[in-house]
């Protein structure tokens, strides 16, 4: 069930509309779309997570947990939140902006709460 979740695309055409990559798929989302990728590098989030060999979002999301400190992790679901919620603006804006941009929200946002 989760396979089938982690691999069914957002769209009928299942293109990444932010970058054109062929698919969009949730996991597509979490490490394989260029946006994503460069801010989670940016981030200095560890190669293991960005090149995971994994299916699902959960297992990724466990691996993530294991991995990481708990601050840091949170951190992480922050810049996670920041990094879909731009990908919705430039799906629904037509608009995105930069890996520093998203990242620097996401500290904002992280020193707020």
């Amino acid at each position: 069930m989760a396979t089938k979740i982690a691999s069914t695309p957002f769209f009928t055409d299942a293109h990444c509309p932010c970058y054109g990559s062929p698919t969009q798929t949730v996991m597509h989302d979490l490490c394989d779309c260029l946006l994503s990728y460069n801010t989670l590098t940016l981030a200095s989030i560890k190669n293991g997570l960005l090149h995971a060999d994994v299916v699902s979002c959960i297992d990724w999301l466990e691996m993530a947990m294991m991995m990481l400190y708990k601050a840091t992790f949170i951190d992480l679901l922050v810049l996670r939140w920041n990094l879909w919620n731009e990908h919705n603006n430039g799906v629904m804006k037509g608009h995105s902006t930069t890996p520093r941009l998203i990242l620097d929200w996401a500290k904002r946002l992280n020193n707020e709460l």
